[in-house]
C-alpha cells in the first residue's frame, strides 16, 4: 500500500458526543473522524465540514453523534492502486479522505486527497538483493531467508516492498538464492500488492553486485534503484532518485552517520616523542547504507555468473572515472 495511506486516523465511538469529536479533530492534523461501533468496526465518518454544519444545528455539545455521522462513505477493502485513488479524487471533488478497511471492517489506513494527488509513479526498475545466507542470524535463518524474518507485524521484505510502493515504484526485481521458494511463494508475482515482481535465481551466490548482471540483459535506459533486502529505512526513495538526477550522478551511494566508541584510552605517538592519550574516544564515520541509484550504462562492466561485492564494483577503475555522489540518510536505518 502507498505510504501516504497510513495517516494517523481519528477514531471515536459511535456513542461519542459532539464535544468528543471536536477534541479528536483538534488533536490531529487530519480533518476527519472515523466512527467505530463497539466491535471496533468502522460504521461512518464525520469531517470537519460535517462538524461545522452539525454545530450550527445542535447547540448542545453533549449531544450524541449516533444519528449525526455519515453512514454512507467511499472506502476500500483491498489496497488500491495509485491510479484508482487518483481517479476517485479527481472525479469527486468533495471527497478529501478515503479509508481502507480490513476484512472485519476495522481501520487499516487512510488516504488524503492532498497526498494522493501529489504522488508520482516511477517506471524505474528496482533491484532487491535477497540471496544472502544470513549467517549472523543462523539460528533464525535455518528455515527462513533473512529478508523474510518478521520485524514488527510482517516480514522485513514485505515492509520494504510497501515502502517502495509508497514512493511510487512498482517494477520490482528480486535476486534470490538461499531458500528462495519462501520468497517466491509468499509474494508470487506481486499482484496482491499491486506490484510487478520478477525473480532472478542465482545458481550460486553472486555477492551484492554480481546479480545486477541480470538487469544488463534488459538493456534499460532509466536509473536503477538497488537495495539490500535486509535493510529497512523510512527514506523516501523518490527523494534519493530526485537527488541523483539533480546532481547528474552516474552512481549515487546512500550513506549514514555511524559513531564508534573505542572502550580504551588511545595513545598517539608524535615525532617529538610526546605521548598523548585520549580516554575512550568516539570516531565518526559515514558508512555505506546498502541503497544505490545506478545508471544502466555502468552494468556493462559486469560479467555473467561472477561473484562481485558492491564495494569492489564501486572501486572498478571504469566506475571510479564516472560521477559518483553520496546521499546522506539522517533518519532511522535498520540493518538486520
Amino acid at each position: 500500500m502507498i505510504k501516504i495511506s497510513f495517516l494517523k486516523t481519528n477514531l471515536v465511538k459511535n456513542d461519542a458526543s459532539i464535544l468528543d469529536v471536536i477534541k479528536s479533530l483538534n488533536n490531529s492534523s487530519e480533518k476527519i473522524c472515523l466512527i467505530q461501533n463497539l466491535k471496533k468496526k468502522v460504521c461512518g465518518v464525520i469531517t470537519d465540514g460535517d462538524l461545522r454544519r452539525i454545530i450550527l444545528k445542535e447547540k448542545n455539545f453533549k449531544t450524541k453523534i449516533t444519528k449525526l455521522y455519515k453512514k454512507k462513505f467511499i472506502f476500500f477493502k483491498k489496497d488500491p492502486s495509485l491510479n484508482e485513488l487518483k481517479k476517485i479524487f479527481e472525479n469527486k471533488k468533495d471527497i478529501q479522505y478515503i479509508p481502507v478497511l480490513n476484512k472485519n471492517n476495522s481501520i487499516k489506513g487512510l488516504f488524503s486527497r492532498k497526498n494522493v494527488l501529489q504522488q508520482n509513479e516511477y517506471n524505474n526498475e528496482v533491484f532487491i538483493l535477497a540471496g544472502g545466507l544470513g549467517k549472523r542470524l543462523h539460528t533464525l535463518t535455518d528455515f527462513l531467508p533473512k529478508p523474510m524474518l518478521t520485524v514488527g507485524e510482517r516480514p522485513l521484505l514485505e515492509s520494504i516492498l510497501y515502502s517502495l510502493k509508497s514512493s511510487g515504484f512498482k517494477n520490482i526485481n528480486i535476486s534470490v538464492n538461499y531458500l528462495q521458494e519462501k520468497i517466491r511463494d509468499y509474494f508470487g508475482n506481486g499482484e496482491s500488492l499491486k506490484l510487478r515482481i520478477n525473480y532472478f535465481s542465482e545458481k550460486k551466490r553472486l555477492g551484492t553486485a554480481g546479480p545486477l548482471f541480470f538487469l544488463k540483459k534488459k538493456k534499460l535506459k532509466k536509473t536503477i534503484l538497488v537495495l539490500n533486502g535486509d535493510i529497512y529505512t523510512n527514506l523516501k526513495k523518490e527523494n534519493l532518485l530526485n537527488f541523483h538526477h539533480k546532481e547528474k550522478n552516474d552512481f549515487t551511494i546512500c550513506c549514514h552517520p555511524y559513531t564508534s566508541k573505542i572502550p580504551y584510552g588511545v595513545i598517539e605517538l608524535n615525532n617529538k616523542s610526546k605521548n598523548l592519550i585520549y580516554e575512550k574516544p568516539k570516531i565518526k564515520y559515514l558508512v555505506n547504507s546498502g541503497i544505490y541509484c545506478i545508471e544502466p550504462k555502468l552494468l556493462k562492466s559486469l560479467k555473467d555468473n561472477r561473484y562481485l561485492d558492491m564495494n569492489d564494483f564501486i572501486n572498478y577503475e571504469k566506475i571510479k572515472k564516472k560521477k559518483i555522489g553520496f546521499f546522506i540518510i539522517h533518519k532511522n536505518l535498520y540493518d538486520i
